[in-house]
């Protein structure tokens, strides 16, 4: 593990010293930023173990080995959790760029900065519980692993090189320059384009977990639409595509009430806005100049709903037809045969009840009227030379 030779103070000290430039571009508008999240598997390979094939056990030079669990899995999950954490923390405020690093607005970078020093002191605590517990996990594993015992004994290591296989690093910011002319601007526009269809797969993402079949949004869904606005504004400086979307975001988000959960036209102006956004061609071909995010009254929305409403007859007919067909030879089979749908009905109406006590704790919370989302507008331009 490593310590950051940089915090949220220097961040946001460079954050303020480009904020009142108005010619930003990605050469001083932005950065780039990566992390590595690292950890011990708790496996060894055993060279010389035989493997079993279709009931014949086999010693071959062509098998690469059994791997033995030495460490448990339930301890080391906290790796994998904390990795998720810092994808989405970047995916919230950049986009992919240049394999495996996230270009992120500068001015952004303290929002950023602070959630990933959050997630490292985690992740180093995590660390140092298991430290502390390295001897009572392994002979509790060897308990409920008896037949290996001494397999697992013989891969044990120290506690403190085991430990130090756990990484959690945040590389210092780069800036951007390219070596040679003319490639900023197309560096730029490939970013633009990639931050569209990240924009759309984000906004469909939105659309099949939140909003369709829904007649409410609660602040919980709306949130994740609000920062996709923010997400667009803080990069309009890149493209004038992205520009426009993101002024269209705004448009949108500005005339929805402030207090939750949003329903009627409103409601409805907000899921056919969505919905428009997840197709990535009207997206692109609005930041062009369309008009494809324009929304109506009683668009997208409801045919999106009329066309899945046909497919369900449609679906709904041709299985009535096999069931006629088949109905004969159902009769003849045997009556104590259990039906495997009861399991599936079980199963239904516990995932509905679920939905409906998620639906009520979210209007619980966002019945109570929220502060109006702080404004923002696009950036367009700063001055940053780089770390």
């Amino acid at each position: 593990m490593t310590t950051l030779n940089f915090g949220v103070a220097e961040a946001k000290a460079k954050a303020k010293e480009i904020s009142d430039n108005q010619s930003l571009d990605i050469r001083s508008g932005a950065c780039l930023i990566s992390v590595d999240v690292q950890g011990a598997c708790g496996e060894r390979t055993l060279a010389d173990s035989k493997s079993m094939l279709d009931g014949e056990v086999l010693d071959s030079k062509l098998l690469s080995g059994t791997k033995l669990r030495w460490f448990p899995s339930d301890e080391l999950r906290f790796v994998s959790t904390k990795s998720n954490a810092v994808r989405r923390v970047l995916a919230q405020y950049g986009i992919k760029f240049a394999n495996g690093a996230t270009l992120v607005p500068i001015t952004s970078l303290p929002d950023v900065v602070e959630a990933l020093q959050v997630l490292k002191s985690e992740f180093e605590e995590h660390v140092e519980d298991v430290g502390r517990r390295y001897v009572d996990i392994i002979d509790k594993h060897k308990q409920n692993n008896v037949d290996i015992e001494r397999h697992i004994d013989s891969c044990v290591e120290e506690s403190s090189k085991f430990c130090g296989r756990f990484i959690f690093k945040v590389h210092s910011p780069m800036a951007i320059q390219p070596l040679f002319d003319g490639d900023e601007d197309n560096m730029a526009s490939t970013a633009a384009t990639t931050l569209l269809d990240e924009v759309a797969d984000e906004a469909n993402r939105i659309w099949a977990k939140s909003l369709s079949g829904a007649e409410k949004a609660t602040f919980k869904k709306t949130r994740p639409v609000l920062n996709l606005r923010d997400k667009l504004l803080n990069l309009s400086f890149l493209d004038p595509r992205i520009q426009r979307v993101a002024l269209k975001f705004d448009e949108v988000m500005d005339s929805l009430p402030k207090t939750y959960p949003i329903t009627g036209g409103d409601f409805h102006k907000l899921a056919s806005f969505v919905l428009l956004c997840s197709d990535p061609d009207k997206l692109a071909s609005y930041g062009n100049g369309g008009d494809e995010l324009e929304t109506n009254d009683e668009t997208d929305i409801s045919s999106e709903a009329s066309s899945e409403e046909e497919q369900a007859t449609e679906v709904s007919q041709e299985s009535n037809t096999e069931s006629t067909d088949a109905s004969a030879a159902a009769a003849e089979q045997d009556d104590s045969i259990e039906s495997p749908l009861e399991n599936d009905v079980a199963e239904q109406s516990s995932n509905e009840e679920q939905d409906v006590v998620e639906d009520d704790i979210d209007s619980d919370i966002d019945d109570i009227p929220q502060q109006p989302p702080e404004e923002q507008s696009p950036q367009s331009g700063f001055m940053f030379d780089g770390w």
